[in-house]
């Protein structure tokens, strides 16, 4: 009788907007493997640095990149706070608070090609200062409706996306 070969199930989880990974002890609990989308490389290299062994082991995936609503062929200009990175951004922030940041190229990537990228999500967390309705909209049409679901609210239109179009 000839060996059956084995699928072993595994849960991946989207952490979007990973900012310095203190969430990443705790998907790691959730996941078989988590995928951290972080636009500011400095906190990108802290990510890496603490979670070094979990990188060269697979279960943990740094996507350096702007998440986008849409797909992009080139950088895309993000705004990190010069003093608190939680507030770093993608819109540009208002002309009266331009000074408190600075806007660097990074590449982009749509979140479409992010679940093409790693596969479908067992949860995923967005929290992406003002641009979380976007990718929540385009999450949703492309099929996408993750068993769990975190998202920064700062509109009401998030809310409203959560309760017409999720599951």
């Amino acid at each position: 009788m000839p060996l059956r070969e084995v699928r072993i199930a595994t849960t991946l989880i989207y952490d979007i907007g990973a900012n310095n990974g203190d969430d990443i002890v705790y998907n790691e609990k959730k996941a078989d493997h988590v995928v951290a989308v972080e636009a500011n490389p400095a906190l990108c290299d802290v990510i890496r640095t603490r979670y070094a062994d979990q990188i060269s082991s697979g279960a943990l995936v740094v996507e350096n990149v702007v998440l986008t609503h849409e797909a992009r062929d080139a950088d895309i200009l993000f705004d990190i706070h010069r003093t608190k990175h939680v507030l770093s951004q993608i819109p540009a922030p208002p002309a009266s608070h331009a000074a408190a940041f600075e806007a660097i190229a990074l590449p982009a990537l749509s979140v479409a090609e992010l679940v093409a990228r790693h596969g479908q999500p067992h949860s995923v967390k967005i929290d992406l200062e003002y641009y979380d309705a976007r990718v929540l909209r385009t999450l949703f049409a492309s099929g996408v409706f993750p068993d769990y679901l975190s998202v920064e609210v700062h509109q009401l239109d998030v809310f409203a996306q959560l309760v017409t179009e999720g599951r």
